[in-house]
């Protein structure tokens, strides 16, 4: 499929009014910039063994992510598929990321320490067995 195919294929599953809503909500929280990105792929997949078509996979991936960008903070989500509901969530969702983590509020603070390992390993299992050590271990 041609570039301009998934465009198309992007474009009959996001109508125009559609892109402006989820425009309209990703900055509804103050983002001063907002962008959506629609894909649509398919990955087609051939495993040859020995000359022979051993298997094949036709996979389609697709979906719609939405950015909104406040100050030096940005948000991101992604929706699986083109259920307005979904795009919709995501760009309520990246807008509240962009919005919470904006200039003004407070950094969490966090520091790195030493910690005891929660286990030391003593005695690594083998990564082949003969015969005799795999009786051993069954019994």
């Amino acid at each position: 499929m041609s570039p301009e195919s998934r465009a198309g294929v992007v474009s009959q599953q996001l109508p125009r009014e559609l892109a402006a809503e989820l425009l309209a909500l990703a900055r509804a929280h103050g983002a001063d910039f907002a962008e959506v990105y629609g894909e649509h792929t398919t990955l087609t997949t051939f495993v040859f063994e020995e000359s022979r078509l051993k298997s094949s996979e036709l996979r389609v991936v697709q979906g719609l992510g939405v950015r909104a960008i406040r100050g030096s903070e940005t948000g991101y989500a992604y929706a699986d598929g083109f259920d307005p509901d979904d795009l919709r969530e995501a760009a309520r969702v990246a807008s509240r990321i962009a919005r919470d983590g904006a200039a003004g509020s407070r950094p969490v603070a966090f520091h790195a320490v030493d910690a005891a390992p929660p286990f030391t390993l003593r005695e690594p299992a083998a990564s082949a067995l003969d015969e005799d050590e795999v009786e051993q271990l069954i019994g």
